[in-house]
């Protein structure tokens, strides 16, 4: 499971080797929401960062900053990483999705270390053109605090936040009704990996099994709660709750990213026609 992006909990993991036949790994295939073709940005206004209330000054000029480090501040990153000199919210922890004016959907697990009354959804933070200035900070009326969770019954790892008001100008997201999402189907993961700006993760459904859609794509810790949606028609497909560990410590004693092989599918969502029964028409 992808914990949710506290820089104390990022674990350390042992470098691994792979068999000599094993597919060579994908490369990270992660863009900025801004370079994603439609109807990717336009869904990417609807997601949010998960932001802790108690993390986050006051509001400034009608601006609220979101607490930030360069990213290779945090976790002690190798040279050549990406994103390793961009804003890292250290207010932030994961992502969620307007699925209602006033509801957002995200993984339960994200719920665990913070009170309800201590957490608040940041609209727009997100890179504003290509090679644009890289924000750390929102729009203060773009956060808003939740009001209360509805968890999913028998402990399955998504959940329903109701705000404490409708957020204006974002469209809750359309939702797969029926059951299945066809394997094959070219997705994407809109959040923020590592509570970074916005970033689109492109991928595949790969596999449909024990409840879950498994998919090849880029995520890391702070992804838990995207919505990952069909790239085609902007709508979601599942709710990206984990995968596999993201980082890995070299002998210099730095951090490097770990991308797998395209048949080693550790990155998994809850289908959204699950979601979709619990919020209704």
């Amino acid at each position: 499971m992808k914990r949710p992006f506290f820089a104390a909990a990022v674990v350390l993991v042992a470098a691994c080797t792979s068999k000599t036949d094993d597919p060579p790994p994908n490369p990270d295939r992660r863009v900025e929401l801004v370079e994603a073709s439609e109807p990717l940005p336009t869904v990417g206004r609807s997601v949010a960062l998960v932001v802790q209330v108690s993390r986050l000054g006051a509001a400034q000029s009608g601006r609220q900053s979101l607490d930030t480090k360069p990213l290779k501040e945090r976790l002690a990153l190798c040279d050549g990483e990406r994103y390793a000199d961009q804003p890292s919210s250290v207010a932030g922890f994961a992502t969620a999705f307007l699925v209602a004016p006033d509801v957002v959907a995200t993984a339960a697990h994200v719920l665990d270390p913070v009170s309800i009354t201590d957490i608040a959804f940041a609209f727009g933070y997100a890179l504003d053109s290509a090679g644009g200035a890289e924000p750390t900070s929102v729009a203060a009326d773009d956060v808003v605090k939740a009001k209360s969770a509805k968890r999913a019954p028998d402990n399955a790892d998504w959940a329903l936040v109701t705000l404490e008001h409708a957020v204006s100008g974002r469209a809750p997201l359309a939702l797969r009704k029926s059951s299945d999402v066809p394997v094959g189907t070219k997705i994407a993961v809109v959040g923020h990996p590592l509570t970074l700006p916005m970033k689109v993760a492109p991928g595949e459904v790969r596999v449909l099994q024990d409840g879950f859609v498994f998919v090849d794509t880029d995520t890391f810790e702070g992804n838990s709660g995207s919505p990952m949606v069909d790239v085609a028609s902007g709508e979601v497909e599942g709710l990206f709750i984990g995968g596999g560990e993201d980082f890995t410590k070299t002998a210099e004693g730095c951090m490097t990213a770990i991308h797998r092989a395209p048949n080693d599918l550790t990155e998994r969502a809850i289908p959204a026609s699950v979601i979709a029964a619990a919020v209704g028409p």
